[in-house]
Parts: structure tokens; C-alpha cells; sequence
């Protein structure tokens, strides 16, 4: 009896994991609340540049209706040794009302090229960074 309850725990502790890491984090919510660094994908080149020449810089294009190619970097210049850096952040993805798509981002290390498609509901009209996290490991 007890080990058959302890395969049902498993199996429901599994199962819950495996839903919430499928969980979205900010499609659903509200344009207005992520405005600080979003930009017009139409017109403007997204991201943000530090003073010491780091950046995230990126372009989302149309190729279809409501389907989008994000290119760019992610440079991430560290001025003291480090066994690992890298960066952590959301890229979020916007009509006039809400956020309709978003994409973790992982770089691994200090560089990466941005090179992924994806497909939406609406068209999107804005695009920012959220939840940005710079690692240095030593």
C-alpha cells in the first residue's frame, strides 16, 4: 500500500512540474506594464547598450502574416576575469493591448547571435527586454 501511494506522489509531482515549466510567464498581460524599454519593431532597432560597450541589440521582421524573424547579438563585455559569464532575459513580444509572445533567452557565455521565427496571433507591434540578469561566475 505505502508504495503505491509513493508511485502516485511521484507521478503527480512529476506531472505538476512538467505543466508549470510549460507555463507562460507574460503572454496575456498588459502592454502599458512593460514600456520602459519596448520599442516600435516597425521602425526602430530594439535593445539596450551599456557604457561599457555591452549590448542587446536585435530586429524583429515580418515574413508573413503574424509570423516574425528576430536577428541580433547579445554581447556581454566583462572588464575582470571570470571562469563563466553570461545573460539571462525575457524578450517579449506585443500587440496594443498585450503581450502575445515571449522567448527566454540564454547566451551561455559572453556572445551570442540571436536567430529564431515564430508565429502569433495578433500582429505585433512592439517588442522589450524583461527580466534581464547578468552572471559573472567566478
Amino acid at each position: 500500500m505505502q508504495n503505491l501511494l509513493s508511485k502516485r506522489l511521484v507521478v503527480f509531482v512529476l506531472s505538476f512540474l512538467s505543466l508549470s515549466g510549460c507555463a507562460s510567464k507574460y503572454v496575456g498581460k498588459a502592454t502599458a506594464d512593460f514600456q520602459e524599454f519596448s520599442c516600435e519593431i516597425a521602425t526602430e532597432r530594439c535593445g539596450i547598450t551599456w557604457q561599457n560597450g555591452s549590448s542587446i541589440l536585435y530586429e524583429v521582421e515580418s515574413i508573413g502574416e503574424n509570423r516574425y524573424r528576430v536577428t541580433g547579438t547579445v554581447d556581454y563585455k566583462v572588464e575582470h576575469g571570470a571562469i563563466r559569464n553570461f545573460v539571462v532575459f525575457y524578450m517579449l513580444f506585443m500587440d496594443d493591448k498585450n503581450v502575445i509572445h515571449e522567448k527566454r533567452i540564454e547566451t551561455f557565455s559572453t556572445y551570442r547571435e540571436l536567430d529564431f521565427e515564430f508565429t502569433s496571433d495578433s500582429p505585433v507591434l512592439q517588442s522589450t527586454i524583461d527580466n534581464l540578469r547578468l552572471f559573472v561566475r567566478t
